[in-house]
């Protein structure tokens, strides 16, 4: 069953406007796709506050799993304006490599869940981790 947890339920926030980095693709000159200015910061700032978290939390090595991951999604807009399952996939792979070992189905077989919200005066992402039992 994947109702039983194995450890504390982690906790993650990465402050600023998520961005969705599927709608947010642009063609190059050379007919390439690479993504927005926009999707390419929040990638980069996004990753670097995972980073000091793995440190704060002295986490040694990325976790394998079987993980459990829930994702609150706070923006400015409308709850409507939340492309949950795109920035669901940005959030995962910022994860991927710092905090979890892959995204893989193995890693996240206690599956992934996502819920919109609105804070105009704080856009965030809030990220629970929950290893969960084989």
């Amino acid at each position: 069953s994947f109702g039983v947890l194995r450890m504390t339920p982690l906790r993650l926030t990465i402050e600023g406007q998520p961005r969705s980095w599927k709608n947010g693709k642009q063609r190059t000159s050379w007919g390439g796709i690479r993504k927005s200015n926009a999707a390419a910061k929040w990638q980069e700032m996004a990753t670097a506050q995972l980073w000091e978290q793995r440190a704060a939390l002295r986490l040694k090595r990325p976790l394998g799993g079987p993980l459990r991951i829930h994702i609150d999604i706070y923006q400015r807009g409308t709850k409507n304006d939340v492309d949950g399952d795109n920035v669901e996939n940005g959030v995962l792979d910022v994860l991927k490599g710092v905090i979890i070992a892959d995204d893989d189905v193995r890693t996240l077989r206690g599956g992934v869940s996502w819920l919109p919200h609105i804070d105009r005066e704080r856009p965030r992402v809030e990220i629970t981790i929950q290893e969960v039992a084989a």
